[in-house]
């Protein structure tokens, strides 16, 4: 209340104000942030907490995020859909006296690379050998492709990385796998 003294001209007066004190909330969330791309959604460990009373919701930071992600606002489970850095923000609602408070979490999306290798023929003929004509493997991902023997069984077959050249000295069936190279937030792969 603030009062002004009577004088000889006016009387006592006075005016009330009501002042609101807010205090900042603290905002917590140290979930594991490297995740592992394995199907359309993910859920971190762990969510984001507050000291105070706002509802929390998340975003994410567009200026930020390299890798293909969104969020759910409200449960926080992640959809990506491509590797690199994702930069989701929690945000803690102001009210009942707490100021509004945020924090941001860097996950790195990172993910098995996927190869596709389809030979134009597996059927191979012992007159042929060395076979050149083997087509190489693709991935969805930035690792280099190589090429190894898995089995020989009694065909005593090796492969050039390189070349992708088949050679092979017997009948039989030979295991050939391509592998492709961990790279940046890809994963190593491989199909037989």
């Amino acid at each position: 209340r603030a009062t002004a003294a009577a004088n000889t001209y006016y009387p006592a007066a006075f005016v009330d104000k009501t002042f609101t004190f807010n205090i900042n909330q603290t905002l917590t969330w140290n979930p594991t942030t490297t995740l592992l791309i394995s199907g359309s959604t993910i859920t971190p460990s762990s969510f984001a907490t507050s000291s105070g009373t706002g509802a929390i919701s998340y975003s994410v930071d567009s200026f930020s995020t390299t890798a293909g992600c969104s969020i759910n606002s409200s449960t926080g489970v992640i959809t990506a859909w491509n590797v690199g850095s994702c930069v989701i923000i929690a945000s803690a609602a102001a009210g009942n006296g707490f100021n509004y408070a945020s924090r941001s979490v860097t996950f790195t999306l990172t993910k098995v690379q996927t190869l596709n290798w389809t030979p134009a023929t597996v059927d191979l003929q012992l007159s042929s050998s060395p076979f050149s004509g083997t087509a190489a493997a693709t991935s969805d991902g930035a690792g280099s492709i190589s090429y190894q023997v898995q089995s020989a069984g009694g065909t005593g077959c090796s492969i050039n990385s390189s070349t992708r050249a088949i050679s092979f000295t017997a009948l039989g069936s030979c295991v050939i796998r391509a592998t492709a190279a961990a790279s940046g937030n890809w994963l190593s792969g491989y199909v037989d």
